[in-house]
């Protein structure tokens, strides 16, 4: 068991934890810091080029992937 010092220490440290199951999300994951939701989201060049709308500020990596961080 941990000191009541060493326990409110962990609350104020920031929290990084997964809020949905990797394998019902697809190229898509979900995690939460600090209380905010977040999302990284990917997509393949092809993937990417058959989207509607994509983000304006999705990232290209020379593996051939691009990368979007969503805040909520």
């Amino acid at each position: 068991m941990l000191p009541a010092s060493d326990k409110t220490l962990l609350k104020r440290r920031p929290a990084l934890r997964i809020v949905r199951a990797p394998e019902d999300c697809g190229h898509v994951r979900f995690w939460r810091i600090n209380g905010y939701t977040a999302a990284i989201r990917c997509w393949s060049d092809e993937e990417f080029r058959r989207l509607p709308e994509p983000p304006a500020d999705a990232v290209h990596y020379p593996e051939g992937v691009w990368i979007h961080l969503d805040w909520h």
